[in-house]
C-alpha cells in the first residue's frame, strides 16, 4: 500500500486567487486534490487525527501530485511545525495580492450576505477585526513563521495582479513549478470565483440588527423559500450583495491609513523575496 503523503500546500493568502487555483488544479490529470478546499486540519482540525485528515483525500490516486488547499494555514501560528512535523519534505504555494484590497475585498464577500453588522472602518479600531482582516496582509511576518521551519526555496510566491492580467501564463507558472504538464488548460481559466459581492443597503443593516432576536430573522429568511421576493428584498435579507456598492471603494482616509500600515510589510518583500510589487503602491 503506498504511503500517504502531501507534496504541496496552497496555504493562502484568503482573497487572493486560492479558491481559483484549487479548481484550476482539481482538474488536471497529474494532480490530485480532496474534494474541498481550506480542509483547516493543520490549523483548526490537528485534533481530528491523520486518520480524519487521511480520510479527505479517499479515493485520490498518491502516485500523482497531491495537494492539501488550505488557505487559512497562511496566519496560523501552529500549521508550520505541525506541517514540518508530518510532511517534512513539503512545498508551498503563496498567492499575494495587494493587502489593502485584499482586506476590502475578504469584507465584503463576508458582508454581502448580512452575516456582519459593522463597516470596514471599524476594523482599524477593534482589535478581532484587526486581527482577522488586518493582520492578514502582513505578509513579511506570516512568512517569518515558515522559514523557521521551512528553507526560503520551498515556496513558490504568486502575486493575484498577474492572474488578473494574465490566467494562462500564472497558472502555467504554477503547474509548471509542480513538475507537471503546464500546457493543461483548466476549464475555471477565464471565469470567476468567490467574487466579493457588494454592500448591503441600509435595509439590510437594519436586518443585521434583526439577528439579534434569531427567531424573527429565521422566520424572515424563510420567506424567501414562499415568495417571489424583489431585490432589494433579497439583498435586505442577505441572499443578494451590490457589486455596484463594492466598487465604490473604501473612504479615502481608510486606504491611506491602510497603506501606511502594509508599507514596512511591503518594503520586507520586496527586499527578502525578491519581488517586484511597486504595482502595490505602497512601498
Amino acid at each position: 500500500m503506498e504511503e500517504f503523503k502531501v507534496d504541496y500546500f496552497l496555504v493562502g493568502v484568503p482573497k487572493s486567487a486560492s479558491t481559483w487555483i484549487y479548481q484550476c488544479c482539481r482538474g488536471h490529470p497529474q494532480i490530485a486534490t480532496p474534494g474541498e478546499d481550506s480542509l483547516k486540519y493543520f490549523d483548526l482540525k490537528y485534533h481530528k487525527g491523520s486518520e480524519w485528515y487521511q480520510q479527505k483525500f479517499e479515493g485520490c490516486d498518491l502516485s500523482k501530485v497531491v495537494i492539501d488547499p488550505s488557505p487559512t494555514y497562511i496566519r496560523s501560528p501552529s500549521a508550520p511545525a505541525r506541517i514540518a512535523r508530518d510532511f517534512p519534505h513539503a512545498k508551498f504555494i503563496v498567492s499575494l495580492r495587494n493587502p489593502v484590497d485584499r482586506a476590502f475585498s475578504q469584507f465584503w464577500h463576508e458582508k454581502k450576505n448580512g452575516d456582519i453588522p459593522f463597516e470596514f472602518e471599524d476594523c482599524l479600531e477593534k482589535f478581532l477585526l484587526y486581527s482577522w482582516y488586518i493582520d492578514t496582509g502582513m505578509y513579511a511576518d506570516l512568512l517569518d513563521r515558515w522559514l523557521v521551519h521551512f528553507d526560503r526555496s520551498r515556496f513558490k510566491i504568486v502575486l493575484f495582479d498577474d492572474l488578473r492580467s494574465a490566467p494562462s501564463a500564472f497558472i502555467e507558472d504554477i503547474f509548471m513549478y509542480m513538475g507537471i504538464d503546464a500546457a493543461y488548460s483548466p476549464p475555471m481559466l477565464n471565469k470567476k470565483v468567490n467574487e466579493a459581492g457588494g454592500k448591503v443597503t441600509a435595509v439590510g443593516r437594519k436586518v443585521n440588527m434583526l439577528k439579534k432576536a434569531p427567531l424573527l430573522y429565521k422566520t424572515l429568511r424563510s420567506l424567501k423559500q414562499t415568495l417571489a421576493l424583489n431585490d432589494h428584498v433579497e439583498r435586505a435579507l442577505g441572499v443578494k450583495g451590490s457589486n455596484e456598492a463594492y466598487k465604490q471603494g473604501m473612504r479615502e482616509d481608510v486606504r491611506l491609513e491602510l497603506q501606511s500600515i502594509y508599507a514596512p510589510q511591503v518594503k520586507r518583500l520586496e527586499a527578502e523575496w525578491g519581488l517586484d510589487l511597486s504595482s502595490w503602491n505602497l512601498g
